[in-house]
């Protein structure tokens, strides 16, 4: 399910405060742990992403107090900042500039989920895509995986198109390779013709959306436990050749 926003925030809550609030909340083991999984530890404070939800349930939507806790640089006030942005008012400028800033996956994953749900997405997708910068790349994958979780308007020949986007601009470098996370949604909704579209079988091993399916299986059972123990978000693992 999408997350649902608010209409509007405590009129209290500034952003100096939420921002000491968001420190109070950090655990610098949690922070260090979170290395393990391939997170930034820059600007970490350690806070789990169950505790930045229910924090942004308290403040509800409100763009402009997202803009200045993206400003603040801090790991987990930017990804609070994209749970309380108002989907409807980010720019495709402020597109640009945050996915710029982009430096863990984490906050790439996180914040894709609110870009899809701009009228810029399908811009954002194509013109990304052919971006060399990894998280830049990632945001444009991100994005078709929530499109094909959350649009249930997309049509096969849109899975084929994003399929074959993919295909094209996907580097060869294994950190460049296709997530899980990105491409398994798509692999549950696509036809026999969309997985045909990325080349068919492999000569050898099993077939791409088969590896994909896998994967996906597997990082959905490890984020459930995750976030049951609030013990933070979990690293897509690559998917081998």
């Amino acid at each position: 399910m999408r997350r649902s926003r608010a209409s509007t925030r405590r009129p209290h809550a500034t952003h100096v405060q939420i921002l000491m609030r968001l420190r109070r909340l950090g655990n610098p083991k949690n922070a260090v742990g979170m290395v393990r999984f391939g997170i930034n530890p820059s600007g970490t404070l350690g806070i789990s992403i169950v505790d930045l939800r229910k924090l942004a349930r308290d403040l509800g939507a409100d763009h402009a107090l997202a803009q200045r806790l993206w400003a603040s640089g801090i790991h987990e006030a930017r990804i609070l900042a994209s749970f309380i942005d108002d989907p409807r008012l980010v720019t495709a400028a402020q597109m640009d500039r945050w996915v710029a800033a982009f430096d863990s996956w984490d906050v790439c994953d996180q914040v894709c989920a609110l870009f899809e749900q701009t009228r810029w997405a399908r811009t954002k997708i194509t013109a990304w895509a052919g971006d060399d910068r990894e998280f830049v790349k990632r945001a444009s994958f991100a994005m078709i995986a929530g499109l094909a979780v959350h649009d249930m308007a997309l049509h096969n020949r849109d899975f084929e198109t994003f399929l074959r986007l993919i295909k094209a601009r996907c580097h060869r470098r294994p950190e460049f390779r296709p997530h899980s996370r990105e491409l398994g949604p798509a692999e549950h909704r696509q036809t026999q013709s969309g997985a045909e579209s990325t080349g068919g079988r492999r000569r050898s091993g099993p077939q791409p959306t088969r590896l994909v399916s896998r994967a996906l299986g597997r990082h959905r059972r490890a984020e459930r436990t995750h976030e049951q123990e609030g013990r933070g978000p979990v690293a897509p693992r690559l998917i081998s050749s």
